[in-house]
């Protein structure tokens, strides 16, 4: 049955478009858990959610069983309709935008956790410094939490280094910024501080403090070099508590280079580069394929660009 957009309408509830986010969740994941970790709501919401949009319809948009959740022709239909809404909705939020002109205005930014010590400061003083008037909501986390956010509308520009085996979704427009490099983190002092050869077998006998986005690629170093990953594992997406454990145990850790940034003067950790566990991951500016950016979003890019180029010129 091919359904044509047009029959439904697009005023009354339906232009409720906290709905038609919920809705357009489900849809493109095909999975209610998964649509609410998205829209960062319950699963039980986004349920209510999805049948009052189908009762104010009148339709079924979904068959759901145990083989999971299939959109049905009149969902396929009304998506597109969904997705012309929203994408109409944040084209005029931009327009507003822009009419406030570049020196008023708001800009929802998302940092990768690595960011945090070295490149997110510099360019949030750089922007305030030529911009004061505009006000910036700075999220923080990985790239997986920070890109839903992106797609819902919730961020407008999101700056991270994902793990390798990453797929990114096609409503992302991506700009490759920089590269990262992670390092072998553990106290000074520890036991294998002062040895000159290190190996696999030496890291498995050691607690691990390890951020769930790179744990696969941690693992798979092991096991592509013969060795059995370690089985004591910690799992934490808080850089301050992993530093802090760090020093007063003799856990290890894998970390992006920069996360290490403001303690390198101070020596207060030991890092090794260490081969059979290095990895250099892409990082990428993201921002929406299907809207207009503000003034703010453009100037915050702007700002972002020239950090990022800045450190990258020391560092070659």
């Amino acid at each position: 049955m091919k359904l044509d957009p047009s029959q439904f309408q697009t005023s009354g509830p339906l232009l409720d478009l906290q709905k038609l986010q919920h809705f357009l969740a489900v849809y493109d994941l095909g999975n209610f858990a998964r649509a609410a970790n998205r829209v960062n709501i319950t699963q039980q919401a986004v349920s209510k959610s999805v049948a009052r949009l189908e009762a104010e319809l009148d339709v079924k948009l979904f068959d759901r069983g145990g083989y999971g959740t299939r959109p049905t022709a009149y969902g396929d239909a009304f998506a597109k309709c969904a997705r012309s809404v929203l994408n109409e909705a944040r084209a005029a939020t931009a327009e507003i935008s822009a009419l406030k002109g570049a020196e008023k205005g708001f800009v929802k930014v998302g940092f990768g956790w690595s960011l945090l010590s070295r490149v997110a400061p510099k360019v949030i003083a750089r922007f305030y410094s030529r911009r004061p008037g505009i006000t910036i909501q700075a999220l923080a986390g990985d790239s997986r939490s920070l890109h839903d956010k992106l797609l819902n509308g919730k961020l407008d520009v999101v700056i991270s280094a994902p793990p390798a085996g990453y797929v990114f979704d096609e409503g992302l427009h991506l700009d490759e910024l920089y590269e990262e490099r992670d390092v072998l983190v553990m106290r000074p002092g520890h036991p294998l501080s002062g040895n000159a050869a290190v190996t696999l077998e030496d890291l498995t006998n050691y607690t691990w403090i390890i951020s769930l986005p790179i744990s696969e690629q941690w693992r798979n170093s092991f096991i592509k070099n013969g060795c059995h990953p370690p089985t004591s594992i910690i799992d934490t997406n808080s850089v301050t508590l992993a530093k802090s454990v760090i020093l007063k145990t003799d856990f290890l850790a894998l970390m992006a280079e920069d996360q290490l940034f403001q303690h390198r003067s101070s020596h207060d950790f030991h890092v090794l580069d260490y081969e059979k566990l290095r990895s250099i991951r892409k990082g990428f500016l993201a921002v929406r394929q299907s809207s207009e950016l503000g003034p703010g979003a453009k100037a915050f890019i702007q700002d972002a660009k020239f950090v990022i180029a800045e450190k990258n010129s020391i560092i070659n």
